[in-house]
């Protein structure tokens, strides 16, 4: 039995987001279909019992560029689908994912789309399947896969950089953190003892950090559960859709976090939005589309709130100015495409522009990170540096007098 997520449209016409159990994607369909329900979406979760740690191996952004990529070029050439996945996959080493990739050939072959063949598989990111799916709609699967191409090698270059320069101040935090906590736990317990056979008092430092260590070694196993219900609670907190989106917008309410946080949203539904109206799909259904691709549920219910007033007459940027998910930029540019009439190349801009800044504060945080974590090092060296030294001073002058 496997775990499926699913996002499904009921009778009523409410959106819905449930988990459900079933061995195959074929049988959560049927389920679906008796109840007279249609599917939007729907990603695995791995085995019933251990889905938070059984799943297929992901490709790695190297991987998803180099796949997108290929695969927009042969289609370009006139290559079908289905032939040009099986020469991409006859040029990956043969492992587990090869063997994945090799089963959605034969489920395009039976007639599946290529988006859900490739979120059949499990290797490709949920939101990526999306952006395809929606290209698939709006009969621009090639310029879609050159899109998630160019920006898969985007991330994975960005990432080096980050990488790069946070691999070596986290590799000497790691390595001062289990010097420290070793120096606490086991050498300063031997100054306590020397010292106290001598009846010399400790520094208040020192004790300070005997204290805690003596607290750490009495509560571990307190600890160690406390460290893991708050990890479950986190992982159960974003588990869900709907407490994500009452997550998310709790932390809206902080300025410089909306801020981000639609800059993301934003960078990614104004692109997908753009190459929707491109392919002639209709504004609302395509604003849907768009919206489905954000895996960000508040965002999400915004946008599916501001289709009401779409429908009711209002413009589009009077739709997201209510729903209160624009920023001074979008409303904006919203405003230019209103009065031009040019609304993808205006949501394109907007993508670009998201996607170059937020590409920057990327890079920004990373060399922000380095002397940053360099500091704590330095002061939790100094501080263990002077416990040990500062008794041995004491003991020093101590037997001088």
């Amino acid at each position: 039995m496997r775990r499926f997520r699913i996002e499904v449209v009921d009778r009523e016409g409410k959106l819905r987001h449930m988990h459900i159990s079933a061995p195959s994607e074929e049988d959560v369909d049927s389920a679906v279909a008796k109840r007279g329900w249609q599917i939007r979406t729907i990603e695995g979760e791995g085995a019933y019992f251990f889905f938070c740690f059984a799943s297929a191996p992901k490709f790695s952004t190297a991987r998803l560029a180099f796949f997108f990529s290929q695969l927009a070029m042969l289609l370009q050439a006139g290559l079908p689908v289905a032939e040009s996945w099986r020469l991409i996959c006859r040029e990956m080493r043969k492992d587990k994912a090869a063997a994945l990739l090799e089963e959605g050939v034969s489920k395009m072959e039976r007639g599946m789309t290529l988006s859900a063949a490739m979120e059949g598989t499990g290797l490709f990111p949920a939101s990526a399947c999306r952006i395809l799916a929606a290209g698939e709609y709006a009969g621009t699967l090639e310029g879609t896969l050159q899109l998630l191409g160019a920006y898969y090698e985007r991330v994975g270059k960005t990432r080096q950089k980050i990488v790069q320069a946070l691999i070596y101040p986290l590799f000497l935090l790691v390595v001062t953190s289990f010097v420290s906590v070793g120096a606490v736990l086991y050498i300063l317990p031997v100054f306590a003892a020397l010292f106290s056979h001598m009846q010399t008092p400790l520094p208040a430092v020192t004790r300070l950090l005997l204290s805690g260590g003596e607290l750490i070694r009495e509560n571990s196993i307190g600890l160690v559960l406390f460290l893991v219900a708050a990890t479950a609670s986190i992982w159960y907190g974003f588990g869900n859709e709907i407490r994500r989106g009452k997550i998310e917008g709790a932390l809206c309410q902080c300025e410089k976090a909306r801020e981000l946080y639609l800059s993301w949203c934003w960078q990614r539904f104004s692109l997908v939005l753009a190459m929707q109206l491109g392919g002639t799909v209709p504004l609302t259904e395509a604003m849907r589309l768009a919206a489905d691709t954000v895996d960000a549920p508040w965002f999400r219910q915004r946008v599916y709130r501001s289709l009401q007033y779409l429908e009711g007459g209002l413009s589009l940027n009077e739709a997201v100015r209510i729903c209160a998910f624009d920023t001074p930029y979008v409303g904006a540019m919203l405003r230019v495409a209103e009065s031009t009439g040019n609304y993808e190349a205006i949501l394109q801009s907007i993508a670009a522009y998201y996607s170059w800044r937020l590409e920057s504060l990327s890079v920004k945080a990373g060399k922000a990170l380095e002397p940053l974590m360099l500091l704590i090092i330095g002061t939790i060296v100094g501080i263990v540096v002077l416990c040990l030294l500062l008794p041995l001073l004491a003991m020093t002058t101590e037997l001088s007098q």
